[in-house]
């Protein structure tokens, strides 16, 4: 189905996010249909428009991407600026009156802490420049899952005991508009004591098409309890070779759990100084002097950051969460464990 939208100056309106990949075109905003799609960006590579335009220069373009559903981000950017995310970039000449606007998500000046913003992106717009701007068509939108290739790991550690193999599945997908071959390598420092090994060391992917290989992955013996080597993948496009990329996995000798801080027998060890020296005393009446004070805090209705996200708790509720944590671990005292347990 032909959806339609407008230019205002040169203001590629209101776009759709579920009319990616399919045809759009410039003319009156009444047959606009405001569906209730979102587009999830955090994790793609670029958007990527086509533009028809009778501009034989390359077209200067601001793009704008809101989670607030508007048709006039520009508006909306002064009203809303913690739901804008604005950049200007210039749109390649492909001959023939067109020309590629790649936008990479990166280019966004995006706080880490407002990333959720670009999981729900609901409106996006072009400000096309230039004096032809007026001619100015979008006749296509698509999202880049990467430059040129695409590759994905579900997991990017994993334990086992000496002698033991792990596998990494690893699927990678041409996003080139021809066939290309890709190549794979482990970058080898000379010193490795994990031996790993590929299944393919090269694959031919048609355009779309997608492949999976595998990295094997060996604990060699007498390797100590947690004992860890990291495994760097190197993945070339003979398309593009300088879209090259590197996916990193790191391979262990499991441990007993839990380690995060101490293993059971290391808390034994902590308990026992505790006992035994002054200093390690007064630590430990610190830890439960904390988590003495701390209440559980109730699930707040609505609570709002600087950026106007949402959030659940403040950060600093942490320190509190990990001192009632460890006043459990010291005193073994089971209301303690009862407020992180609460808690969460």
């Amino acid at each position: 189905m032909k959806q339609w939208i407008m230019m205002v100056g040169g203001f590629l309106s209101w776009i759709p996010a579920s009319l990616f990949s399919q045809t759009l075109w410039v003319t009156s905003l009444d047959s606009i249909d405001l569906d209730k799609s979102v587009a999830d960006l955090k994790d793609c590579y670029a958007v990527e428009f086509l533009l028809e335009t009778p501009a034989a220069e390359e077209l200067p373009v601001d793009i704008y991407l809101s989670d607030i559903r508007k048709r006039d981000l520009r508006e909306l950017q002064l009203e809303e600026p913690s739901h804008v995310r604005k950049v200007c970039l210039t749109a390649r000449s492909l001959g023939k009156k067109r020309q590629v606007l790649t936008v990479p998500i990166k280019a966004f000046d995006t706080p880490m802490a407002s990333e959720g913003v670009l999981r729900r992106i609901r409106s996006i717009s072009l400000d096309v420049k230039g004096e032809k701007q007026k001619e100015a068509r979008l006749l296509s939108a698509r999202i880049l899952e990467g430059n040129s290739v695409h590759a994905h790991a579900s997991r990017a550690s994993l334990a086992a005991e000496p002698g033991e193999t792990v596998v990494y599945p690893v699927t990678v997908k041409n996003l080139e508009t021809r066939p290309q071959t890709i190549h794979f390598s482990i970058k080898r420092y000379g010193w490795e004591a994990f031996t790993a090994e590929l299944s393919d060391n090269e694959v031919y992917l048609r355009p779309g098409e997608m492949h999976t290989l595998r990295l094997k992955v060996t604990v060699p013996e007498g390797v100590p309890a947690g004992g860890r080597e990291t495994q760097n993948l190197y993945i070339l496009p003979s398309a593009n070779p300088s879209a090259a990329r590197t996916l990193s996995f790191t391979t262990l000798r499991r441990m007993p759990y839990p380690f995060s801080l101490h293993t059971a027998e290391g808390w034994e060890e902590v308990r026992r100084k505790a006992e035994k020296y002054k200093w390690a005393a007064e630590r430990k009446d610190r830890y439960l002097a904390d988590a003495e004070r701390w209440v559980v805090p109730e699930l707040p209705d609505s609570a709002v950051n600087g950026d106007g996200e949402r959030y659940l708790f403040r950060t600093e509720i942490e320190n509190a969460l990990m001192s009632s944590a460890i006043a459990w671990q010291l005193s073994r005292e089971k209301r303690y464990a009862q407020k992180v347990k609460d808690f969460y």
